[in-house]
């Protein structure tokens, strides 16, 4: 296990004392009844959670706080928008065990694969390319069902109030980035009521996606799954479409290294994406790209009160590197 990992592992359960991590564990073994137990690699700041293998294939516990439980009528549309790319999930009985109470205990299947983050530099090496092209692919795809496979009743929203608060956030991106930003968000708050049109579809958004949230086969660079739902939400297509820059690119302290042929990946996957959608307008092209820098902005927003100086430079750092530093932002500001 990663030393982040065991970092937030050790804060989950300094939060929840007397609950420690062996009586989780034993509690797992219980419901495991036979099979094998191992805490996942990586772990969340607000859950545990362990892997469990099996003869049938084996499945996934975890424990989460009261203030962090999942929503299943998120959850439901999800999977109805997504598929199987989404774990199926549900509470398990031991959470009424009283040695782990106030904790919440949930069952879900296994989805096979690694976390990104975990093989992000194999599939970033030039001989692995068509391996992440593949990665590409699967995630225009994973990007299109929103606009193809939408529930017929969606978790409450206010449209009003997503977009207040999205232009409320790009305001106070405006109080703090530096002056070289502030065109492309200008640009960005006067194309916001874009995004709200009665023509323009709100779906449902992952809302995190991070490398460690996508899972994909090492092997062949297929997406296996997107797991960890639980800051899903309501909004305009496509905001979710900023998650494509953590598969082209990693983190650096100085900057967000994209793969060398990013641009060559870039365009595989506006192809394969408006090729899965369908029939749609330039128009709409212009609004859908708008949507996705929107998203980036909104992904790596960050309180500087919260931030410490060194954390703020690089993420200034990578956050340019998404938007001022992308040959495809003239589709949004041109």
């Amino acid at each position: 296990m990663d030393p982040l990992s065991n970092f937030q592992l050790k804060n989950f359960f300094n939060r929840y004392t007397p609950i420690t991590r062996e009586i989780c564990d034993e509690l797992v073994a219980t419901i495991a009844n036979g099979g094998t137990t191992n805490p996942t690699p990586l772990q969340g700041a607000q859950s545990y959670t362990v892997q469990v293998s099996d003869d049938n294939d084996g499945f996934i516990v975890q424990f989460r706080g009261p203030q962090n439980t999942l929503d299943f009528e998120l959850l439901n549309a999800a999977q109805e928008t997504y598929g199987g790319l989404v774990p199926s999930t549900c509470e398990h009985l031991a959470q009424f065990d009283l040695k782990v109470h106030p904790l919440r205990v949930y069952k879900m299947n296994d989805i096979p694969g690694d976390a990104l983050l975990q093989v992000n530099s194999f599939l970033h090496q030039p001989e692995n390319c068509h391996l992440l092209e593949h990665t590409v692919q699967d995630f225009a795809r994973f990007c299109s069902r929103a606009w193809l496979n939408r529930p017929l009743l969606l978790p409450s929203f206010n449209k009003a109030s997503i977009q207040n608060n999205y232009s409320s956030s790009l305001d106070r991106m405006m109080d703090l980035l530096p002056a070289r930003f502030h065109p492309l968000l200008d640009t960005l708050q006067s194309q916001i009521p874009s995004l709200f049109a009665d023509d323009y579809p709100m779906v449902l958004n992952h809302g995190d996606l991070l490398e460690n949230n996508i899972l994909v086969d090492r092997n062949t660079g297929k997406l296996t799954g997107i797991v960890d739902w639980r800051d899903a939400e309501v909004g305009p297509f496509a905001m979710q479409l900023c998650g494509l820059e953590n598969i082209l690119g990693i983190r650096k302290t100085t900057c967000m290294a994209f793969h060398p042929r990013h641009l060559e990946l870039r365009q595989l996957f506006w192809k394969t994406l408006f090729h899965e959608m369908g029939d749609v307008s330039e128009e709409m092209k212009v609004v859908i790209q708008t949507a996705r820098m929107v998203g980036i902005f909104l992904a790596n927003e960050f309180d500087v009160g919260e931030t410490s100086e060194e954390d703020q430079v690089m993420q200034l750092a990578v956050l340019e590197s998404m938007t001022l530093g992308l040959s495809d932002i003239g589709l949004v500001i041109g």
